[in-house]
């Protein structure tokens, strides 16, 4: 059961837990090794949290949340929108260092049904905040009629499957590095944004 408010506790136990995961990644980090850093008894723990899988969904929820609202919130900057989108590069590349390359390469090779449920629902809702502006910056000739806005949405999400494919973490074994080149690529192509 995952907490709908925290308490002390259960914020104890999730900054441990988000700690140990920047560390070692989520898979390798125990119930015991969460409470022995929290100071709080499995027990206590277990009050909270089904187990660590449960732990690290709240933190990738809470982490993807607060994401959302700084995405939104430059797009909806009045400037114009490759600034916005340049804007986005810069804070995307500073905020997805708050992951582990381990903790960020487990999240795009996720299996686990509840994390990939978790990272569909916020790229559908990223998509749907992106594809209003780009709409929008067409409609106010920011942006090329000729350019096609479900493309780029289906694009955007090649991009994430790169992420976890051999040959691009063979170029670019820093996840961050990997998904600062691919979003770059993706909004720029070969020419790059504006220095």
């Amino acid at each position: 059961m995952e907490p709908s408010t925290t308490t002390s506790a259960a914020n104890d136990i999730l900054a441990a837990a988000r700690t140990l995961f920047q560390e070692r990644g989520s898979t390798e980090v125990s119930v015991a090794d969460v409470c022995a850093l929290a100071g709080v008894s499995e027990r206590l723990f277990y009050q909270y949290f089904e187990d660590t899988a449960a732990v690290g969904r709240l933190i990738l929820q809470q982490f993807l949340d607060t994401g959302l609202r700084r995405y939104q919130t430059l797009l909806e900057q009045a400037k114009p929108l490759t600034e916005r989108l340049y804007d986005i590069m810069n804070w995307k590349a500073t905020y997805t260092r708050q992951l582990s390359d381990e903790f960020l390469d487990e999240l795009f090779q996720a299996t686990d049904p509840l994390i990939r449920e978790v990272l569909d629902q916020h790229r559908k809702q990223r998509q749907a905040i992106l594809s209003h502006h780009l709409y929008r910056g067409i409609g106010k000739g920011e942006l090329s009629d000729s350019l096609n806005v479900p493309f780029i949405l289906y694009m955007m999400d090649e991009v994430s499957e790169l992420m976890s494919q051999e040959a691009s973490i063979a170029m670019f074994p820093d996840a961050n590095e990997r998904m600062r080149i691919l979003t770059e690529f993706l909004f720029f192509g070969i020419v790059g944004p504006r220095r």
